[in-house]
């Protein structure tokens, strides 16, 4: 008589195997994506950060320019040419909100620089822009 050679898994282990693989992805998935938009809300706050210092340098060699919006274009030259100071689609589309695909410069009569959208924070598990009065 021959001996059945049984070298494989059985269909129970398979499925144990897969559901297992299963929960743990299920787990790990939620915190992947909260740490990809981390990073771009980080992102988005050094770069508002950037347009900030640029006005200010715009404002040093322009002094008469208060009380006006300022083109991005102008503070082009105050940054580095590498930038790319676009808003991210993704923040965008989790703010809900309808921004213009670049930031806006605001200079107030008393000299203080506005960017909009401002630096971005979680309240309550909810992206809002910083210093924002919404609920």
């Amino acid at each position: 008589m021959k001996k059945i050679n049984n070298k494989g898994f059985t269909l129970l282990e398979v499925v144990l195997v897969i559901s297992i693989i299963g929960i743990l992805i299920t787990m790990i998935v939620p915190n992947f994506s909260r740490s990809q938009l981390s990073a771009r809300v980080a992102t988005h706050n050094v770069n508002v950060n950037m347009i900030k210092s640029a006005a200010a340098l715009y404002l040093i060699d322009h002094p008469l320019e208060i009380s006006k919006n300022i083109p991005m274009e102008l503070l082009k030259q105050y940054l580095d040419k590498d930038s790319d100071l676009k808003l991210d689609p993704v923040l965008v589309q989790e703010l809900g909100s309808n921004f213009d695909k670049e930031f806006k410069v605001n200079i107030n009569s008393t000299g203080d620089i506005e960017i909009i959208p401002g630096e971005l924070i979680f309240k309550e598990n909810k992206l809002v822009v910083k210093g924002s009065k919404e609920k």
